[in-house]
């Protein structure tokens, strides 16, 4: 097996690994509080998602990402899957991601959604303590470091294995067109294990914010069982609209079977404590309105005769 497909494939799985066993019901013993129970490592310390504390994080400043392959638009994104806890994006072709702090070149793998019932929730990571309806993960791996004959390496503890960029949205009054085609394949995947093909072309860059330069970064894990502490994160702090009602079609999708359909619902993870991590903020320093009349008034005293 090819290892971008091979490696696809184990990320795949790991999406559904003890599927029946997991689930995001708040104080059910499937629920986020017990997934321990299914992978050990999700009670350990570099559990992801996290809320960022702007003042608790260190700032930096590094190169700017260098994207390949994600203003391709025919064919980069050719369908959506509903595969029972989120909508999963295949990705063809070659899309990487390198500089930006990160520790070498990533190649995209898969895109999927995490959301919540109400507008009030919804993201898995919050910014100090604000959480957003959407969020979107690109998931990549460090391919150059792998290849057919060491595949499981990709799950043997290594921090920088994977890179997945977090996206969060929020809610605007008009429908965001470069979302259209799949919001229009959301309709066509209510149920779990359909799938649509893209009628129309969708490339990664157009689901990015604009400003891709400001981003919080720090490593922790995949956010489903097993929980493997094997991602460097980066949240970017831009937001990307989404209309109410293309978020409701996220909210429309179903899981199970038979008489155990139900909505998903809440398709998110709490967040999980730092502990000793280092959190990093890449970008413009935040200035808040008061610092900045402090500013402006020590410059006005000294420009006075």
């Amino acid at each position: 097996m090819e290892p971008l497909k091979a490696i696809s494939f184990l990320l795949f799985a790991l999406s559904l690994t003890d599927a029946a066993k997991w689930t995001y019901e708040r104080g059910a013993a499937t629920g986020p509080a017990n997934w321990g129970n299914v992978s050990a490592e999700c009670d350990e310390r570099r559990q992801s998602p996290i809320n960022f504390v702007h003042e608790d994080t260190i700032s930096v400043s590094w190169k700017p990402f260098k994207f390949k392959g994600y203003n391709t638009s025919t064919g980069s994104i050719p369908r959506i899957n509903n595969i029972g806890h989120t909508a999963m994006m295949d990705l063809d072709g070659f899309h990487s991601v390198s500089e930006g702090g990160l520790p070498t070149e990533y190649q995209a793998l898969q895109v999927h959604f995490h959301w919540g019932k109400t507008d009030a929730v919804g993201s898995e990571h919050t910014i100090d303590g604000k959480q957003f309806p959407l969020e979107m993960h690109i998931v990549h791996y460090a391919y150059i470091r792998f290849n057919g004959s060491d595949i499981d390496a990709v799950m043997s503890g290594d921090p920088d294995a994977l890179a997945v960029l977090g996206v969060l949205f929020e809610i605007g009054e008009e429908d965001n067109e470069e979302l259209a085609e799949i919001i229009k394949g959301l309709t066509e995947i209510t149920a779990e294990g359909q799938a649509y093909d893209f009628q129309e072309s969708v490339s990664l860059i157009d689901l990015l914010p604009e400003d891709k330069s400001s981003f919080y970064r720090y490593n922790g894990s995949l956010t489903t069982p097993d929980c493997h502490q094997i991602v460097t994160w980066t949240v970017f702090t831009e937001t990307v609209p989404i209309s109410q009602s293309q978020m409701e079609q996220f909210r429309a999708l179903t899981e199970g079977s038979g008489s155990e359909v139900h909505s998903i619902g809440d398709a998110f993870r709490p967040v999980q404590p730092v502990y000793d991590r280092d959190v990093f903020y890449n970008g413009a320093v935040l200035t808040t309105i008061p610092s900045l009349v402090l500013v402006m008034g020590l410059i006005m005293i000294h420009l006075i005769p």
